[in-house]
């Protein structure tokens, strides 16, 4: 279980201003955010029975933890740095909810938290980079877009470290507004992030990734204390799908995932679901929508354009003045540039640089 939240564009506390002036080698991104988040994992062996677990499955464990980040969109491309810190073990408290949780659905009560992990500090540095190649098709009564969105990410604590590579194929509408789904991870779930424009938007994802594993506290135990262990797989993949819904400025995502044995003895892939709701950062206040909003309207009756292609073609009017600010636009991309008949590219993710 974890909760985000992700700030306006470009309204940083002090120390992601400060992030943001050191990392201009990194990127040079124009939009940045602050990311926050809270979170609990809870892992537990197969059979949930025994008091004393199997010693051959992965012990039991919980991570209770807190998350800062900054991330920088590019428009085309999203690098984000994030820190987790917390404990693993009992004050973790995942023993009281999990069995909290098993007697309010009537599931079996889990019998062998006494051999849990012990206390321990815990933390976990992350970089991630995604990408995004948005393809927009006309069909003939969807107009649908295609995106393909690679990633690569680092991770190095005590919790997880490695690093992975992978690969997400989407179709849907309002594509351009995030880059995908939230990553599932074997450790710590990545942030998500998502930009509301208002509205309703969809899209079915799948994708692939791989991981060479360094450690894995989860499997491999304590870091300084005795503890119940087993030995990881340093190769790991992930085969994902799933489905998100967008409505104004919450975004509604399921997840299935489909993973390759993570320690040895496991025989068998693992499969479980992961259900995210997460908000918009709201970057978009109501003065600047609206300034736009009247400016792109405007446009498309001077074009002499209406309905379905009056929309496309006023999104890509690029306003130089907000009536309502009263403030120049800097210049932004178009957002579609034509590269064959019946599809177009974007460029950027999205449609305004204001």
């Amino acid at each position: 279980m974890r909760l985000d939240y992700v700030s306006p564009r470009n309204d940083l506390p002090f120390w992601a201003g400060f992030a943001r002036r050191n990392l201009r080698w990194l990127t040079n991104a124009d939009e940045w955010y602050a990311t926050y988040g809270i979170g609990q994992n809870i892992y537990t062996p197969a059979d949930i029975s025994r008091r004393d677990p199997d010693p051959n499955d992965r012990p039991y464990a919980g991570f209770a933890y807190g998350s800062i980040g900054i991330a920088a969109d590019r428009g085309d491309r999203l690098d984000t740095i994030a820190l987790d810190l917390g404990v693993v073990g009992p004050a973790a408290q995942a023993d009281p909810i999990q069995s909290f949780v098993h007697r309010v659905i009537g599931a079996d009560d889990p019998k062998g938290w006494d051999s849990q992990l012990r206390n321990e500090p815990a933390f976990r540095l992350l970089y991630e980079r995604k990408y995004s190649f948005l393809y927009d098709f006309e069909l003939a009564l969807l107009d649908l877009e295609v995106d393909a969105a690679p990633n690569f990410s680092v991770a190095l604590g005590n919790v997880d470290t490695s690093a992975g590579a992978g690969m997400t194929l989407r179709i849907g509408d309002r594509l351009w507004d995030n880059y995908g789904p939230p990553r599932v991870r074997p450790a710590v779930a990545s942030p998500g992030f998502f930009r509301s424009t208002g509205g309703f938007g969809w899209y079915l994802f799948a994708g692939a990734e791989a991981r060479l594993v360094g450690r894995n506290i989860f499997l491999e135990g304590n870091t300084f204390k005795q503890s119940p262990s087993v030995e990881p797989e340093r190769l790991i993949g992930d085969l994902q799908a799933g489905i998100a819904l967008q409505y104004n400025r919450v975004e509604l995502t399921y997840t299935h995932v489909l993973r390759s044995p993570e320690f040895e003895g496991q025989d068998n892939f693992s499969h479980f679901g992961s259900a995210s709701v997460h908000p918009g950062h709201g970057d978009l206040d109501v003065h600047s929508e609206k300034g736009c909003a009247v400016m792109l309207k405007d446009a498309a009756h001077r074009h002499g354009l209406g309905g379905r292609a009056g929309r496309r073609n006023a999104n890509e009017v690029t306003p130089r003045y907000d009536p309502v600010r009263g403030v120049e636009l800097h210049p932004a991309r178009p957002r579609h540039e034509n590269i064959g008949p019946g599809m177009r590219r974007a460029p950027t993710a999205h449609r305004f640089v204001a």
